[in-house]
């Protein structure tokens, strides 16, 4: 048997065996094949997205490229990094992205907003930002409280945080969870009337806003979030040794934050500082940071890095 005969085989066998395939953990795949698939969407800023450029950015992915970097270095061999996009809806009406990961499709995906719905079909790391939930409406738009929501056609992702708040505050408003797969879609339906609102990542949200080329005829409202959760990474169940080095790599990028290590400073204020995409009180940053790596642990520099000064839990001032 010639040698593209064997390989053809081979892919033949991985693709009828299903069951040998969902075994293989996500570091044993890695290293076996070199590559770790990781899933974006393309259009949420400050996240993943789209430059100017056509390349693609955002604080996610410069979180993936320093788990890759982990994983590198875990596994001892060079590791690339596969570009999966990904969509807020899936044609069977899921989330696109928990579909990825359940299918294998994806071994990770980093902008993520925690629900516990979410949580029964994948693991999400630690969070590595917290958001809110509000409303993207036009500038002359009367809608903020959730009286004011009753009967009104509010645009939500399907399997979000954002369809189960929306729910819950307002049971009388009319869910549109379908028709629109990319955030410039769903804001032309506002821009259009389609729908009266679009409920989401406040960060997100934002973010859209100000890319658009009239960002002053958009406003987010109320100014007080209706709910407030954290925004991670997700990774197939039963991948405890992946979690773990994700969780590791996010908690030592605000240790170093924290300790002024220049990579994740840069990295930080690039998206969240007073000049980043989306400002963010430094204050905010920083106790956000410190709790989370006071309720797990330091992580250890390595022997030839920049030793990292202790890391002070003290509310900032």
């Amino acid at each position: 048997m010639n040698k593209l005969s064997i390989a053809l085989l081979g892919c033949l066998l991985a693709l009828t065996s299903p069951g040998v395939a969902k075994a293989e953990t996500v570091m044993e795949k890695a290293a076996r094949t070199g590559y770790l698939n990781a899933g974006f969407h393309f259009d949420t800023i400050p996240y993943t997205y789209v430059d100017g450029n056509q390349e693609l950015v955002g604080y996610s992915v410069d979180t993936i490229d320093l788990i890759k970097a982990a994983l590198e270095k875990e596994l001892g061999k060079p590791i690339e990094l596969l570009t999966q996009p990904i969509t807020f809806a899936a044609e069977d009406g899921n989330s696109d992205v928990i579909t990825q990961i359940q299918n294998h499709n994806i071994d990770i995906a980093c902008d993520v907003g925690f629900s516990w719905e979410r949580a029964r079909f994948v693991d999400f790391s630690v969070s590595n930002s917290i958001s809110g939930l509000k409303l993207l409406v036009q500038q002359d738009s009367n809608l903020s409280s959730p009286e004011s929501l009753a009967g009104k056609r509010i645009a939500v992702a399907p399997g979000s945080p954002a369809e189960a708040i929306m729910q819950h505050i307002q049971p009388q408003a009319v869910l549109v969870t379908s028709g629109y797969s990319t955030v410039q879609e769903t804001i032309a339906a506002l821009e259009q009337g389609q729908v009266d609102a679009i409920a989401g990542d406040a960060l997100i949200l934002d973010g859209t806003r100000q890319a658009q080329p009239n960002p002053d005829d958009l406003k987010l409202v109320p100014d007080s979030p209706y709910a407030r959760y954290g925004v991670g990474c997700v990774v197939p169940q039963n991948n405890s040794s992946f979690l773990r080095l994700v969780n590791q790599t996010i908690i030592g990028t605000m240790q170093g934050y924290l300790s002024g290590e220049s990579q994740s400073v840069e990295m930080i204020e690039r998206w969240f500082g007073a000049d980043g995409l989306t400002p963010v009180a430094p204050d905010l940053i920083r106790s956000f940071f410190a709790f989370q790596v006071q309720t797990h642990a330091q992580v250890a520099p390595d022997a030839n890095a920049m030793p990292i000064r202790p890391v002070s839990l003290d509310t900032p001032r």
